[in-house]
């Protein structure tokens, strides 16, 4: 790094509010990275990541790739469960190294734009697969035990039997039975499976709306204690106790539950729902264990570095006391157009190239 592209802005944390470094919108930002990398386009998707950290907006940046790993990848690349998991506690590492008074100073360390560089490579390379449609319930009679009896198939009362504890409520006992029944080689159905993932998120926003709160013994999980007791872990429970039968399938299932466990609050599970549906994919449908994380080590490294191209094109907009940011007049609603025009420049840089001035 140099003076190059290295970030001297005055703009505090709090002034990027809903927008990136060069003052998109943020919510603009965050669907042209899901685009592009959904697309493949590795130059696109590494300068929107880049306008993510350069504002300091790194926890949507994760929500990002956690939703695409879980929705849009998942058994085209099982492995990047553990990958994810791995390179967030290595972010957290970094993070927490002391040297920052705030998130926002991350932005101009040469770790961490190469970290988030490498995982939207990674992500970009990736296999594909059908995107989980959203199972939805509809309206409040799926709460109501007498009224979803067709949705009632189990064929007994044991399949929940060892994971459910005594301060339980005694009210999931049947729908988390129906769950693990769909779990089990007596069923094996993705979909009914994935419709009880949306039954105990929606019935535990039901309780709370009720304030009614439905609690569950309290779990050890890496969260808040006020959110060890939520019946989201009774989900988790389940499947982890299905996955002890294969040992690689268990490795994967415990790094997608460290995933979702990341700064959790009342509104993780029905963000984060696609890992549950990726995890009940790796129970359920064939898994083919060959499937290398990547198999662009090569191309991931030259864009690693030459990742200083991007950071130098995005300084440009950065406001510091020996800019004139403060007569110029920014049409925000004209962002987006702005933020084609400096790709079509970044593409023309092409920070895949092998010449690295």
């Amino acid at each position: 790094m140099n003076k190059y592209d290295t970030i001297n802005d005055i703009r505090k944390p709090s002034e990027f509010q809903g927008y990136s470094f060069s003052k998109h919108k943020k919510a603009e930002v965050k669907s042209q990275l899901t685009k592009s990398i959904i697309n493949e386009k590795v130059e696109e998707s590494c300068y929107w990541s880049a306008e993510l950290i350069c504002a300091g907006h790194y926890g949507e940046l994760w929500e990002i790739i956690i939703l695409i790993i879980s929705k849009h990848i998942h058994l085209g690349n099982p492995r990047i469960s553990i990958y994810i998991n791995n390179r967030y506690d290595q972010f957290k590492k970094i993070s927490n190294g002391g040297e920052f008074i705030n998130e926002i100073e991350l932005r101009n360390d040469l770790n961490i734009r190469k970290l988030f560089a490498e995982i939207v490579c990674i992500l970009c390379y990736s296999n594909k697969k059908p995107a989980f449609e959203l199972i939805k319930l509809g309206q409040t009679q799926h709460f109501n035990l007498i009224s979803f009896g067709e949705k009632l198939k189990a064929k007994s009362n044991e399949y929940a039997k060892d994971i459910f504890m005594e301060d339980d409520a005694r009210e999931l006992y049947i729908p988390i039975n129906e769950f693990m029944f769909h779990l089990s080689n007596d069923s094996k159905n993705t979909r009914e499976a994935c419709y009880w993932i949306e039954w105990f998120i929606e019935f535990s926003i039901l309780c709370k709306k009720q304030k009614n709160k439905c609690t569950m013994q309290t779990r050890n999980h890496p969260v808040q204690s006020k959110f060890m007791n939520e019946p989201i872990w009774l989900l988790w429970d389940a499947i982890i106790q299905v996955g002890k039968q294969d040992s690689f399938i268990l490795k994967l299932l415990m790094a997608l539950l460290h995933t979702f466990c990341i700064k959790f609050t009342e509104a993780t599970p029905k963000k984060r729902r696609y890992l549950l549906y990726f995890a009940v994919s790796l129970i359920i449908d064939n898994v083919d264990k060959e499937i290398p994380l990547t198999k662009e080590k090569d191309k991931i490294e030259i864009v690693l570095q030459n990742i200083s191209t991007i950071y130098k094109q995005i300084k440009k907009n950065e406001e510091s006391p020996n800019t004139d940011y403060l007569f110029q007049n920014i049409d925000k609603e004209q962002s987006l157009k702005k933020s084609i025009a400096q790709m079509n420049i970044v593409n023309s840089i092409d920070i895949m190239s092998t010449n690295n001035n």
